[in-house]
């Protein structure tokens, strides 16, 4: 029984996985994706071209309750872009 709970306690510290963007040292975004991802997302941003685009977009980049992190997170996602 002690062995169950210590791999249960355990096996989600242990556990990896992988990401699917990377940042790159030369501050570039890499995505991942799986196959076929790729055409889809042309296609619907030409779908997107054809009728003039779309109101706006709305971009999450991190859920934090430290408002000080966010901000910093933010800075640097602007001078990125």
């Amino acid at each position: 029984m002690k062995k169950l709970f210590f791999l249960f306690i355990l096996l989600p510290f242990l556990s990896v996985a992988q990401t699917d963007t990377i940042l790159s040292e030369n501050e570039s975004i890499t995505s991942i994706n799986e196959k076929g991802i790729n055409a889809l997302v042309r296609k619907y941003e030409s779908i997107l071209k054809a009728k003039n685009g779309i109101g706006g977009w709305r971009v999450q980049l991190m859920f934090k309750t430290k408002k000080k992190e966010i901000q910093q997170l933010k800075i640097a996602f602007i001078k990125l872009y």
